[in-house]
């Protein structure tokens, strides 16, 4: 089974987290996003959750690792995890890995809402989920003790109508082709 989006990017999950619809579909199309530098492979699959290695097209490496995890079809919620091992291209491939995956979310699996929970010290992901229209909904104070002091956990949500919106009207700065 394979998630196609018409300009290069393949999400595959594996058949048995899929419901029962898409099991017998051949495939669902979502909308195209051009000039792509990335695409997501599935791995370690367990429970409802969706993991994908986040590659470069043109050399096939690993850059890093995205989850959808806690994902409830009947509410339309999941929680999204993004990695990118790269601190230094974590604005490139982050909000081209957040893109697709928001697509993919809201498009594919047709979920209202997703949610993330970002470390107030990682300022670049803070900018990359708030630039993507996420939203602060809730603040853990001094949940994580990390280089000797404590920092907030920040809870960001976005509605499914909210993505839509800021898609249709905004062109996402994406790499142009060849320019990895």
């Amino acid at each position: 089974m394979a998630f196609v989006f018409k300009n290069r990017i393949h999400l595959t999950p594996t058949p048995f987290l899929l419901g029962k619809e898409e099991r017998n579909a051949a495939m669902i199309q979502t909308p195209s996003i051009s000039g792509t530098s990335l695409y997501l492979t599935p791995f370690r699959l367990a429970g409802p959750e969706l993991r994908f290695a986040i590659n470069r097209r043109d050399n096939k490496r690993q850059v890093g690792i995205l989850l959808i995890t806690d994902l409830d079809l009947q509410s339309g919620h999941a929680s999204l995890k993004l990695l990118i091992l790269d601190p230094e291209k974590q604005a490139e491939y982050g909000q081209e890995a957040l893109h697709i995956a928001l697509t993919f979310a809201f498009n594919g699996r047709k979920l209202h809402r997703m949610t993330v929970c970002v470390p107030e010290y990682d300022g670049g992901m803070l900018k990359l989920i708030e630039q993507s229209g996420f939203v602060l909904e809730a603040r853990q104070r001094q949940a994580i003790y990390l280089r000797g002091r404590f920092w907030d956990d920040l809870l960001y949500g976005l509605l499914a109508s909210d993505w839509q919106v800021k898609v249709q009207y905004e062109i996402l700065p994406l790499p142009l082709e060849g320019s990895c």
